[in-house]
């Protein structure tokens, strides 16, 4: 019964907000901060989350987020005023290998971003492998220069012309 009680109450005295509306949402947001240890630095971070989440809800199809899919990166030596959102992705502290040779600047850049390695695939199972001849190795080696310029083949038909791994 309580519970029923409250219920009641929260519906006489809240008031609907319209994803539209990202004044008020911005204001909700800033309110709840309050609380929070960063209160001081509510103005600032409460546009920056109303903006993340609103950049990845469906309004008209869709009102739920899986937060999951913003990412809150922390760097050292920075103030809370340099919060920033950033809409893709962010590669930092990261530089160009320079042992491959390749160019530290291109223009009109396509790019991959794959999530593996460009190496033969490695078992999850412990096993072991019989090689009794210098033909044995050959072979092995043929196969994995083989399943790598399959992998290679697929990222140059992307059209990719830049890959970060």
């Amino acid at each position: 019964m309580a519970l029923t009680k409250s219920l009641e109450c929260l519906k006489e005295c809240s008031t609907p907000i319209k994803l539209e509306d990202r004044e008020n949402l911005v204001h909700c947001v800033s309110t709840s901060l309050c609380s929070k240890v960063v209160s001081s630095s509510r103005d600032l971070l409460a546009p920056i989350a109303v903006d993340a989440v609103m950049s990845l809800v469906d309004i008209e199809n869709d009102t739920n987020v899986d937060l999951n899919d913003i990412r809150i990166v922390k760097k050292k030596g920075g103030t809370i005023d340099d919060t920033a959102i950033v809409d893709g992705l962010v590669f930092s502290e990261l530089k160009p290998s320079k042992r491959a040779g390749g160019p530290s600047r291109k223009e009109n850049a396509k790019i991959a971003v794959i999530q593996f390695c460009l190496s033969s695939p490695k078992t999850d199972i412990e096993n072991s492998i019989s090689i009794k001849t210098h033909q044995d190795i050959d072979r092995i080696l043929r196969e994995e220069k083989k399943y790598i310029a399959k992998m290679i083949v697929k990222i140059i038909k992307s059209g990719a012309n830049v890959v970060f791994i």
